[in-house]
């Protein structure tokens, strides 16, 4: 899709794309119904025709509206979905709000975080999955990526469930005969690697991603997919402070549980971690999670 100032479904005008993934593109659009400015996912990765294909859109819009009911302060908020035609076939869009700020990804490229936007961070993060979790939800594919600090410091995560839905040949939550896999290998848990993903997959992502603001690196590094799947489920992962030695034993201890090879050794829930992280964060920190947004 290159023609700017196109018009999706009557209504949503693309002014300049913010972005492209495996998945699709980003645009930056104004609502022509509500005059006000937004951002239109396109995830040309089911765009096509054929019957798989077409059960795989479907699938994709029966799971984007599952998602696009969870509303919290630290989810990005979906308006609207929809289906354009571009050049490769049908494809779906989705509509979210759009948000000022840069994404994790930005922020860790310029190195280490600190502990206190790492914990303050971590259980914005947690906040967003006890919501998801409760509603039978998982994220599936947590990474810097997906989260965004916004403009007032913030984070909101994004892509709830798309990278399950956007699989065009997914069979259940396995992984799929083609190789598709559901997620992001950097940061994917042992049992998510085996086709068995749970809520504390999404855990263990965000002590990947944890690891990653501490220290400037990823917990393992490797060359391809395949390295990054075997160490996950086999190599013994280092702790923070033997990569960045000023970070404390606490720390260690909290993202070393969350790499555990085994679900059960985790912490139970994202709301359990939640309260560790605040607890590292100090006594300012320790209050209870942000309330529901209420939709308008």
């Amino acid at each position: 899709m290159e023609d700017r100032d196109r018009i999706l479904a009557d209504r949503y005008r693309l002014v300049r794309p913010l972005g492209q993934g495996g998945m699709g593109e980003v645009w930056e659009a104004r609502d022509e119904s509500l005059l006000r400015p937004v951002a239109v996912k396109v995830i040309s990765v089911l765009a096509g025709g054929g019957s798989r294909s077409g059960e795989a859109r479907a699938r994709f819009l029966r799971e984007a509206r599952i998602t696009a009911a969870l509303q919290h302060p630290h989810i990005v908020t979906v308006h609207d979905l929809g289906e354009a035609a571009t050049d490769e076939g049908t494809t779906p869009f989705l509509v979210m709000e759009l948000l000022r700020g840069q994404g994790l990804d930005a922020v860790i490229r310029r190195g280490p975080a600190g502990e206190a936007d790492a914990a303050r961070w971590g259980a914005q993060v947690c906040e967003a999955l006890a919501e998801a979790h409760a509603a039978g939800i998982l994220h599936r594919d947590i990474k810097p990526a997906n989260l965004f600090v916004t403009a007032l410091g913030s984070l909101k995560v994004l892509d709830f469930g798309i990278a399950r839905a956007a699989d065009p040949s997914a069979a259940g939550d396995r992984l799929t005969h083609t190789g598709f896999v559901v997620g992001s290998a950097a940061y994917m848990a042992p049992e998510q690697a085996r086709g068995h993903p749970e809520q504390r997959s999404d855990l263990y992502a965000l002590g990947c991603v944890l690891f990653e603001l501490l220290t400037g690196r990823l917990p393992f590094t490797a060359p391809d997919t395949v390295g990054y799947l075997t160490a996950h489920l086999h190599d013994v992962p280092p702790a923070p402070s033997s990569v960045a030695p000023g970070v404390s034993a606490a720390w260690d201890d909290l993202v070393l549980r969350l790499l555990a090879k085994d679900p059960g050794r985790r912490y139970d829930s994202a709301a359990a971690l939640a309260d560790e992280l605040r607890r590292l964060d100090g006594p300012a920190h320790a209050a209870p999670p942000a309330p529901r947004s209420t939709p308008t």
